[in-house]
Order: C-alpha cells, then sequence, then structure tokens
C-alpha cells in the first residue's frame, strides 16, 4: 500500500499558475506600452522634464497597475512555494528563498512607483528642477537595487523547479544566468546611475524572467488541474463480466 501523499488542492494553488500569467502579461504592458521611451538614468534633465510632461497619462496608468502586480507576483510565488512543499525539504527551502526576495522585490517595487508618481507631480506643478534630479536619482538607484530582489527570487524559484522537477532543467539554468546578471547590475548600481553599458547586464537577466514566469505558470497550471482530478484507489474492487 503506496503512503504517498495525494497533493492537496487549495484556492491558492489553483490561482497560482494564472497569476504567474498575469502578472507577466501586466509587466510586458508596463514596460513595453505604457513606459516606452522612457529616459535613460544618465540623460540630460531637460529630457527627462520633456517626457514626464508628454507622458503624464502613460506613467499614471502605469504606476495604477503596481498595486495589482505586486498581489499576483506575491501570489504567484507563494503558489509555487505551498506547492513545492509536498515534493521535499529541499524544494520547500529554496521556495521560502524566493517568497523572501519576492517581497524584497515587491517592496522595493512600490518605492519607485512612489518616487514615479513624486516626479510627475512635481514636474505638473513646476519643482525646482534640483528636486526632480534628486529624485529622478533616488527613483534610479531604487530600480537599480530593485535587481537585488528579483535576483534572489529568480534564483530560488529556478531552484524550486529543478528540485521538485517542475519546468524544464534548461530553462531553470538560463534563469541562474539570468539571477546571476541581474546580481552583478545590482552591486553596480552606482555605475547603472552613470549610464553604464552593465544596466543591459541587468535586463538581460529580467528578459529571463519574463520567460521563465510564463512558462512555469502554465506548467503549474497543468499540474494543478492533474492533481484536482479525482484519484483512483490502488487497491479499489473491480467488477468483471460473468
Amino acid at each position: 500500500m503506496s503512503n504517498a501523499a495525494v497533493p492537496v488542492d487549495t484556492p491558492l494553488r489553483r490561482f497560482a499558475g494564472w497569476a504567474g500569467l498575469g502578472f507577466a502579461l501586466l509587466v510586458l504592458i508596463q514596460n513595453g506600452v505604457l513606459l516606452v521611451g522612457v529616459p535613460l538614468n544618465d540623460a540630460p534633465m531637460a529630457e527627462i522634464l520633456s517626457f514626464y510632461t508628454d507622458n503624464a497619462g502613460r506613467i499614471t496608468a502605469a504606476t495604477a497597475l503596481v498595486p495589482i502586480n505586486v498581489v499576483l507576483l506575491l501570489t504567484f510565488v507563494a503558489g509555487v512555494t505551498s506547492w513545492a512543499r509536498e515534493r521535499s525539504d529541499a524544494s520547500l527551502d529554496w521556495g521560502r528563498l524566493g517568497l523572501g526576495g519576492a517581497v524584497l522585490m515587491a517592496s522595493t517595487f512600490l518605492l519607485t512607483t512612489v518616487l514615479q508618481i513624486a516626479l510627475v507631480v512635481l514636474i505638473d506643478v513646476g519643482a525646482d528642477s534640483s528636486i526632480i534630479e534628486l529624485i529622478w536619482i533616488v527613483h534610479a538607484a531604487a530600480f537599480a537595487l530593485n535587481m537585488t530582489g528579483l535576483a534572489v527570487t529568480l534564483a530560488g524559484l529556478a531552484q524550486v523547479s529543478r528540485v521538485s522537477a517542475l519546468g524544464p532543467n534548461w530553462l531553470n539554468s538560463v534563469a541562474l544566468a539570468g539571477a546571476l546578471c541581474l546580481l552583478i547590475a545590482a552591486v553596480f548600481a552606482k555605475q547603472t546611475i552613470d549610464g553604464s553599458p552593465v544596466l543591459f547586464v541587468g535586463l538581460a537577466g529580467f528578459a529571463t524572467w519574463l520567460v521563465w514566469v510564463p512558462v512555469n505558470s502554465i506548467i503549474l497550471i497543468r499540474r494543478q488541474a492533474r492533481s484536482s482530478e479525482p484519484h483512483t484507489s490502488a487497491g479499489s474492487s473491480q467488477r468483471h463480466p460473468r
């Protein structure tokens, strides 16, 4: 008689994969549509002022999506961690690391959003350019350091996927390389503010995150759907025709 535990079906686990897909979609909308053309960190102040003046509506829409993103992100990571709990202790440990990174990332993500809103408001009211420049520098620094939380999240979840055989190993290996890219960019935050190409190393890591999340979300949805199906006991009696 088998002692294997039957996976528990919970609302969190059922929604986790869909939350991951929603999160990836909203991030693509934010960065690929609403914030397209945002000035680089070392852009002249005139370019920054012009962008925020001409695109205040788009920036406001992008910041409005952030609270939804945070909820979807934490739901996805918490669901993966819950799913990993039944696989192995090692998988659960990596899941906890990923969840801790997600909390850190969400906190810094909200900080960068506060600074985005501040830039829109201050530029709209005609605040002194020195204040706007200071907010812009702090925003750029927070954005660069936010890659730390993303690196921890991606590394932890990639290891969950590897240990528990959730997603393909090649993608998990790429994700770990992406996490390293993100960490390198975070370490050189000062250089990214000054316009160093190291920023693009971090963006490469960010791209791996946007691939890893939807792929594993789809796999998680399929796995959870299978675990929700009625299980037939191995010892059940069978009727035979007479």
